[in-house]
């Protein structure tokens, strides 16, 4: 398996947009406060709206991401990345078509690790919330916004 800089230096180079699922509460990870769980950020080459001070380095990545349409200078270390995965933007509905997952840097709320199959659970969790809310007209992160 790549590692996980070299895989999103790939998808980079050869994908117009892809996903990178995040473990929102794992240290040094810089996101909007209202979001938890894990999450996707759509990150790409030809996104509606770009990324134009995206940085890669051997910790992880930053830039300005759009949240609702709202600027927010996001960091996301390595070790906060679970998975990856490619999509088509050329479809009406953006399918998933591919999924690389880290299982071993992921915790369950007890605290033990999660296997390859629980990993997969979430992302399946994950992309069939994407999909509801897609069908239902709008966006919503896995965890949404925090109970105030």
């Amino acid at each position: 398996m790549l590692p996980k800089k070299a895989m999103f230096d790939t998808l980079w180079q050869n994908e117009p947009a892809f996903k990178v699922f995040v473990c929102v509460e794992a240290p040094g990870v810089v996101l909007p406060k209202d979001l938890e769980g894990v999450i996707f950020l759509h990150i790409g080459r030809k996104l509606v709206l770009p990324i134009p001070d995206l940085a890669v380095d051997d910790a992880g990545f930053t830039g300005t991401l759009s949240f609702n349409r709202s600027p927010f200078r996001c960091t996301v270390p390595w070790s906060a990345v679970i998975a990856m995965s490619t999509f088509s933007l050329h479809a009406d509905t953006p399918i998933d078509t591919s999924v690389v997952t880290w299982p071993s840097i992921v915790a369950r709320e007890s605290g033990g690790p999660l296997t390859i199959r629980g990993v997969n659970e979430k992302l399946e969790e994950v992309v069939e919330q994407q999909a509801q809310t897609r069908r239902a007209g709008f966006k919503v992160l896995d965890g949404g916004k925090k109970d105030e």
